[in-house]
């Protein structure tokens, strides 16, 4: 269970040896707005009080790319910072201690840290996406169910910028169709990935209790998710959250590969494309490192060709949970960096499964669309 935070970051503190390589690979310690081995630092020789008052906690992305170079963590065991600054806001929250420089809106499809005075937690209004396309087939009841979450609470915080996430959904059930099968959608919260690394353990279990509950009433057993924050919280999270969790949860990419079923797909070739892949964390260091499985997908489409970026899978400069932090010319920089990298390769489009990324690179401008993993995939099926 999601408990006991003091003993929690004690587990990864003890494993710190001081040597400084996080701050060296730290897209934000970079920026100049965080300071991973001060946060260590202040833990080791003081308490978490202490590190909560000096330190700006939520100007970590908690991408954990620190962890990749960490001689106390190596394949996800020992050191592990994300999961070190999740329960050092939990801990914050518990005890009502401030942090420097706090978003007093952190996340953007939170709830209780959005409005911290309401218990309520809102539905999503998922079957929207399908009012208007009779060939798209779905589900009230089944085996399978396709999560969304709150991509349409995610446009309306970002109305500036034009965007379509509703393509998202409507492409993930295209493909699912086309391997027969109609996935259970269904109107329910989102997945609640921002409370938990919010610190807002209690608003977390009751979203994912709720969700979880929702899916048996309607016979689930297997969840399929698409977006990388989704498939992170509900394949990790949700089973420590949830007792008696008993649902099987797969990234699509995986459960098409796993199933056997991407030899069903029909590729159009007459359109070529190439192409730059954005890691995410919550996919591939925090997500059971699925790297493979979405280039091996794409890469089945004749003529399409992936470049990899130099920043990539273990080492990827990823979004993350970068909705928490202070935005300012410094961290503009950081994002138009990985835009210019992206450039660099010459590719047409940029790939990501995280719809946040969508977002956050969509506010700069740049000649190379970003574009969802199952959009892309769409575009080339018959």
């Amino acid at each position: 269970m999601l408990t006991n935070t003091s003993s929690q970051m004690q587990q990864h503190v003890t494993q710190c040896i001081n040597c400084g390589q996080c701050n060296l690979v730290c897209p934000t310690h970079i920026a100049g707005i965080f300071n991973p081995l001060g946060v260590l630092r202040d833990l080791q020789m003081h308490d978490p009080e202490t590190a909560i008052a000096n330190q700006p906690i939520y100007n970590c992305l908690t991408c954990n790319r620190c962890m990749t170079f960490c001689p106390a963590s190596k394949n996800g065991v020992g050191m592990n910072i994300a999961m070190l600054i999740r329960y050092l806001r939990a801990y914050a929250i518990e005890n009502q201690l401030k942090s420097p420089e706090k978003n007093e809106f952190p996340g953007s499809c939170t709830t209780l840290a959005n409005s911290e005075k309401s218990d309520s937690i809102p539905t999503v209004d998922s079957l929207q996406y399908f009012k208007n396309t009779p060939k798209l087939k779905i589900a009230q009841k089944g085996e399978i169910a396709y999560f969304i979450g709150n991509l349409a609470g995610l446009e309306d915080l970002n109305k500036d910028l034009g965007l379509n996430l509703s393509e998202i959904p409507q492409s993930v059930v295209g493909i699912l169709n086309r391997v027969n099968i109609s996935p259970v959608v269904l109107n329910m919260n989102d997945s609640g990935h921002d409370d938990l690394w919010a610190g807002n353990i209690a608003t977390f279990r009751k979203i994912a209790q709720t969700n979880v509950d929702l899916y048996k009433k309607a016979g689930v057993t297997t969840v399929i998710v698409e977006g990388a924050e989704a498939y992170r919280t509900w394949k990790f999270d949700y089973p420590k959250a949830v007792k008696s969790f008993g649902l099987k949860v797969y990234h699509l990419s995986e459960y098409l590969l796993n199933e056997n079923l991407v030899k069903k797909l029909v590729f159009d070739n007459s359109f070529t494309a190439t192409y730059a892949f954005q890691d995410s964390s919550r996919l591939g260091r925090l997500g059971g490192n699925h790297y493979e499985e979405p280039r091996s997908i794409l890469g089945k489409i004749p003529g399409n060709t992936l470049i990899e970026l130099e920043s990539t899978q273990t080492s990827a400069f990823d979004y993350a949970g970068g909705l928490h932090i202070v935005e300012n010319s410094a961290t503009e920089e950081m994002w138009k960096q990985r835009l210019h990298e992206v450039q660099e390769t010459g590719v047409q489009y940029f790939i990501t499964t995280s719809p946040k990324a969508i977002v956050q690179y969509s506010k700069f401008d740049s000649d190379i669309p970003i574009k969802d993993w199952a959009v892309f995939l769409s575009r080339f099926l018959k």
